[in-house]
């Protein structure tokens, strides 16, 4: 697997944007063709890699990895934002690189670009580094904070248009290399792909450090004065136990750190959603009716998808992906917080219905 790292040597060419004009529009391709920046002077440029100190495509920062309301939780640290290491910087090369045998199109670090010059295709993602008459050569060094600046200059440009576009034979591509991948990966790369797939649709997520007895649950998230917690589970063998050890986390959070259980978004997190006759859906639908807590059940397809939408959580959590008792789908579901439909056939892997 190849090493991911960022550039240590000095580089030998440095970027810059022009302040002027504006960007006033970026166009996604959807995976058909590479990310667009509109200008207020008509003009029409790619976004180029600034080669930035501190690439956001490649780490978070460390504030990025705290939570306010669960400071003691047991964190991993992990900042790599790319879960499989397909996202490395080679010491002789001037931009990222990309390991198209292990990138899984999830479209995180294209996400966290901030000169757009990362884009998605069917095979993978892709890095623009060539320069044009917006993003030029520079003759001094860039800024120490070169990300952030340009997170300022296109502050509030407005967005059009899909990452990419999904289907079913590229959901069918991304599964059966996510488990061909995952054998080789450390057993911490369900929770950490989750983690980042939740940071890259707006929700401020901590991952549990492995082998931490104190809490066992698998993530913790908040947002605007709500919290959350999820179980990611990967097997469809134990993932009968996720609403239990759910129910055990909602309780650790209402008596160890005061949460109210109604302001607890739990979830669930698999591959597929499990099938019509397993037991998952009636235990689903009895903490409902006892307890009135309602669990939310969600798939990486569904994640993928939202990131490829560009969506962000923009409220205080809600259980938007409670699947009502009797339905096993999640279409109106995803449909809704996406206003658009999905292009992915009915019982299809189980990404968004359950087969039967």
């Amino acid at each position: 697997m190849s090493q991911t790292f960022k550039q240590k040597t000095p580089r030998r060419r440095l970027k810059k944007i022009k302040k002027d004009p504006r960007p006033v529009e970026i166009s996604w391709g959807g995976g058909s063709y590479p990310t667009i920046i509109v200008y207020s002077d008509g003009s029409k440029s790619l976004g180029s890699c600034v080669h930035c100190n501190n690439p956001p495509c490649m780490e978070y920062a460390d504030n990025e990895l705290s939570l306010q309301f669960f400071r003691e939780f047991p964190f991993d640290r992990n900042d790599t934002v790319c879960p499989t290491g397909a996202l490395f910087w080679p010491h002789d090369a001037d931009c990222p690189q990309i390991d198209k045998e292990l990138c899984i199109c999830c479209g995180i670090c294209v996400t966290r670009c901030p000169a757009y010059a990362m884009s998605l295709s069917r095979s993978g993602a892709e890095i623009n580094d060539a320069v044009n008459d917006h993003f030029l050569y520079a003759d001094t060094k860039s800024s120490e904070d070169n990300s952030s600046d340009l997170k300022k200059f296109f502050f509030e440009v407005k967005e059009s248009g899909l990452i990419l576009v999904e289907s079913d034979k590229l959901i069918e591509s991304i599964y059966k290399r996510l488990i061909s991948l995952a054998p080789s990966l450390d057993a911490q790369f369900p929770n950490h792909f989750t983690r980042n797939l939740l940071m890259a649709v707006g929700l401020k997520t901590a991952m549990r450090r492995r082998g931490d007895t104190n809490l066992r649950m698998d993530l913790l998230f908040e947002k605007n004065g709500s919290g959350g917690t999820g179980e990611v589970e990967f097997s469809t063998v134990t993932l009968l136990d996720a609403p239990r050890n759910v129910l055990d986390n909602v309780a650790v959070l209402v008596a160890r750190y005061g949460l109210k259980k109604e302001n607890i978004m739990p979830i669930i997190v698999s591959l597929s959603l499990p099938n019509q006759r397993s037991e998952y859906w009636q235990v689903i639908e009895d903490i409902s009716r006892v307890l009135d807590i309602k669990i939310s059940s969600i798939t990486i397809g569904i994640l993928m998808m939202m990131v490829w939408s560009r969506y962000k959580f923009l409220a205080a959590l809600s259980n938007d992906f409670f699947v009502a008792p009797g339905t096993y789908s999640l279409r109106k579901n995803i449909e809704g917080v996406l206003n658009r439909q999905v292009r992915i056939d009915s019982g299809f892997l189980g990404i968004i219905e359950s087969s039967k």
